[in-house]
């Protein structure tokens, strides 16, 4: 999760200690969410309540393809664009998404463990790779055709974008996930899958249900017997 303020150029990210897979295995179950709490960082060094310029995103890649060049490669992201506009995402242009890996490996890479730790990193402009303008921005550095980012208290949907196959100029696989990310004003960070999950019946409950089935087996072979 990214946050920025393109006014004074910094930002704040952090790693959410959530695995590409483990989150899209769950990602569209009903009642699913994830919650995240302020972090100390994020909210002495923002404003997130008053700061209007500020945006924040959500985003995970896998940019390492299982059959060369594109067929593989994964690549999480948050926009509220049209579907139409996410539709038009080339094979070639979810392939050069991958030019932000720097960015997450800066962050995952770290001796300071952010994704243990749930803490992240304040950077500026000049702070290097860790800064969210020079390493992802609002449109993963020009290769997406949807803005990634919005204003905080924004909810925004998830998408997931695969190349569908080896030609650059096919259209890539795109879906929407169920689900939606919110960063608050408090800086709590929550995805959410609308529905309550299945409520499974208690034990008991089952087994009486099968007793009662069995109960009426019994009373249908009496009557049998008795009309013979």
């Amino acid at each position: 999760m990214s946050v920025w303020d393109p006014v004074s150029q910094t930002s704040y990210v952090n790693d959410l200690g959530v695995t590409i897979n483990s989150f899209l295995a769950n990602a569209n179950t009903p009642g699913y969410s994830l919650s995240y709490a302020a972090s100390n960082l994020l909210t002495s060094n923002f404003n997130l309540a008053g700061n209007t310029s500020l945006v924040y995103n959500v985003a995970a890649l896998d940019k390492v393809p299982t059959n060369a060049p594109y067929l593989g490669q994964v690549y999480l992201s948050t926009t509220n664009a049209a579907a139409s506009v996410v539709a038009s995402m080339s094979n070639s242009k979810v392939n050069n998404m991958q030019s932000s890996n720097g960015y997450v490996t800066t962050i995952n890479g770290s001796d300071l463990n952010y994704a243990t730790n749930n803490e992240g990193v304040f950077s500026a402009a000049t702070g290097g790779a860790a800064y969210f303008g020079s390493g992802i921005g609002t449109n993963w550095l020009g290769y997406s055709t949807f803005n990634n980012a919005a204003a905080v208290g924004t909810a925004q949907n998830m998408w997931e974008l695969t190349p569908s196959s080896n030609s650059g100029l096919g259209h890539a696989t795109v879906s929407e996930l169920a689900g939606q990310w919110n960063l608050s004003s408090a800086g709590n960070l929550t995805y959410a899958v609308p529905g309550a999950a299945p409520v499974p019946l208690p034990a008991a409950v089952w087994l009486l249900g099968s007793g009662l089935i069995g109960m009426v087996g019994v009373a249908r072979r009496k009557s049998s017997k008795t009309a013979a």
